[in-house]
């Protein structure tokens, strides 16, 4: 017989009671029933006394010092959970609830708790229904012993374990035990839901590592794993304790910040979350540079779309990543409505790409000695899907930028070789310029892919020659001296072009050898009239020919500035004034004309 009964059970009435139980001895210790199961304190749920009495019994031969709380109704069992317990069980018939309501109504009070129905009731039927219900498993009065409750019990907290880790697998990253993307897109929408009614305003930002591309590349992807977890750590060390931190994917973090005041503490978060994300880094021995891209909106009080939230602040991070990165920029309109239109140009031209959607004009450059055709320019075209024309001024910066530029160009060098093939039966060849991306010239098989396609056509590298910026031969110059020296021994001819607008140095030009240098049009237009413009025009061509080099001028387009050119003794011209680009049936019209009259 048990002494230390608060109020026996087998005497009380029925009634809406609840009764404390204080831990009873352990049992003996031949029990084989007792184990060292994680339950502590358990809730009863019985009206019954009798069974109640029973069940206790049970479950502290069961379990070592156990702490029972008994409930005879559902009401009074509902305000014993506000005190935290290990596990519930509860029969399913009880005076103010029957069937599966009782079930469902104890898994909505204490979701996290785990639940073992007792039930007269011995059916699969029902014990599939009470479980498909919130219950985690369910046991037969019929079969109830120590060993049986016991078994009940520990599956319960199994299950329930399991379903927290799946839980926490479907909504926290494994790796920084952040939030996921998929709670967190939960939490901003509720999130949002709350901002209407609640004061102070809601925030986003989105956090872009800058470096962590680098990072796997030069340590491995172990290292950048713990600058993950590092960097996570460091925004939940710079945020309120209210504030939402969560991995998006890859390096990609945002933080979720509600009811905050106003712009100045939404600023003074983003300045200390910069601020700790730029303090030094040191991993597995090698110090790291941490930068990032912080995108911020705050919606008002009116905003009912999470999508709009989350689309303004990726827009914001783009414009802190376009304004140089390792800053926070908050969203602007008009800046944003210029980056849809940037992205939409990405996707165009990503089809372009695919489809090799470009086409090639010509553009001839004449002698302003003698007249005679002494080259053509390669001019690039991107033909939309509506049939309109595009000239590289309004794309070639985005193939560069999103490293499509090696594909395009190795597309028009071919194109160019073939037309080379193509225009010998019109007599005697003509050189093609084909303009090279500093982007392509810093590729390492830059040469080899030239000469690749070169034999492939049967094309001599001396009918090419390129046309490339100062600054594309002064990113890397040592780079440049090999390449160019490598060109230059294969036959092809080098020219600087837009000459004028960069270093424009002799330091430069004494490395390599060039053979042509293309004024650019911005000096030309100027021509006669502007004071600046013809000096520097005339010390270019004095330049050119301490140096043995051809003189090229862009953008000729009157009579006028084809008269200055010649006067201060410039080699060749192209422009409008003498044929805008053109087709290839044009050109070969063209040529065809200039051959016959030859």
């Amino acid at each position: 017989m048990v002494s230390d009964v608060l109020e026996p059970l087998g005497s009380s009435p029925r009634g809406h009671r609840l009764h404390r139980h204080t831990r009873l001895p352990e049992p003996p210790a031949n029990d084989t029933s007792n184990g060292t199961d994680t339950a502590k304190r358990v809730l009863l749920i019985e009206d019954d006394p009798d069974h109640a009495f029973l069940i206790r019994r049970y479950l502290i031969s069961a379990f070592n010092n156990l702490d029972v709380v008994h409930a005879s109704c559902l009401s009074d069992a509902l305000k014993a959970l506000h005190d935290e317990c290990s596990v519930i069980v509860a029969d399913m018939g009880l005076p103010d609830t029957r069937g599966m309501e009782t079930v469902e109504m104890l898994h909505r009070a204490a979701p996290e708790t785990p639940i073992v129905i007792l039930s007269s009731n011995p059916s699969e039927e029902t014990a599939l229904e009470a479980v498909q219900s919130g219950a985690q498993d369910y046991l037969p009065k019929s079969e109830l012993s120590a060993h049986t409750l016991r078994r009940s019990i520990r599956y319960a907290l199994e299950r329930q374990h399991i379903k927290k880790k799946l839980s926490k697998l479907a909504h926290y990253d494994t790796l920084t035990n952040l939030v996921n993307r998929s709670m967190f897109h939960e939490s901003l929408s509720q999130a949002v839901r709350r901002s209407k009614r609640v004061p102070g305003y809601l925030a986003l930002m989105f956090v872009d590592l800058d470096c962590f591309k680098e990072v796997n590349d030069s340590f491995g992807h172990g290292v950048g794993d713990r600058l993950l977890v590092e960097v996570a750590r460091r925004l939940e060390a710079s945020t309120r304790e209210s504030d939402i931190v969560a991995r998006l994917g890859g390096d990609e973090f945002a933080i979720l910040l509600e009811s905050v005041a106003d712009y100045k503490e939404v600023t003074r978060i983003a300045d200390r979350v910069l601020r700790n994300i730029n303090a030094p880094i040191n991993i597995a021995s090698h110090p790291l540079d941490v930068r990032a891209s912080i995108g911020i909106t705050v919606a008002d009080h009116g905003i009912d779309h999470t999508e709009k939230v989350i689309q303004r602040a990726d827009a914001a991070m783009y414009q802190a990543k376009a304004a140089g990165r390792n800053q926070y920029c908050f969203f602007d309109k008009h800046l944003h409505k210029q980056q849809r239109a940037r992205r939409r140009s990405e996707r165009a031209l990503r089809i372009a790409v695919e489809q090799e959607a470009f086409e090639l004009h010509y553009q001839p450059q004449y002698s302003l000695r003698d007249g005679r055709i002494m080259g053509i320019e390669a001019l690039l075209r991107w033909r939309r899907p509506d049939g309109g024309l595009v000239t590289p001024r309004e794309f070639i910066h985005i193939l560069e930028e999103d490293r499509l530029i090696g594909d395009v160009g190795r597309w028009m060098f071919s194109e160019a070789c073939q037309a080379i093939k193509r225009w010998r039966e019109l007599g005697p060849g003509v050189r093609i310029a084909v303009n090279i991306s500093p982007v392509q010239f810093e590729d390492r098989s830059f040469v080899k892919g030239l000469m690749d396609i070169c034999e492939k056509y049967a094309v001599e590298p001396s009918q090419l020659q390129l046309e490339l910026t100062e600054d594309a031969l002064m990113a890397d110059i040592d780079q440049a001296k090999r390449a160019v020296y490598e060109l230059t021994l294969l036959g092809f001819t080098l020219a600087i072009d837009d000459f004028g607008t960069g270093y424009s140095s002799l330091a430069y030009l004494r490395q390599f050898a060039v053979h042509t240098l293309k004024i650019d049009r911005a000096f030309v237009s100027g021509l006669p009239g502007e004071k600046v413009d013809e000096p520097i025009v005339t010390a270019i061509v004095a330049l050119g020919a301490c140096l043995g080099c051809a003189i090229v001028a862009e953008g000729v387009e009157t009579q006028e500035h084809e008269t200055v050119l010649k006067h201060l003794g410039c080699d060749a011209a192209q422009g409008y004034f003498y044929s805008p680009p053109l087709s290839e049936a044009d050109l070969r019209a063209l040529l065809a004309g200039r051959f016959s009259q030859n």
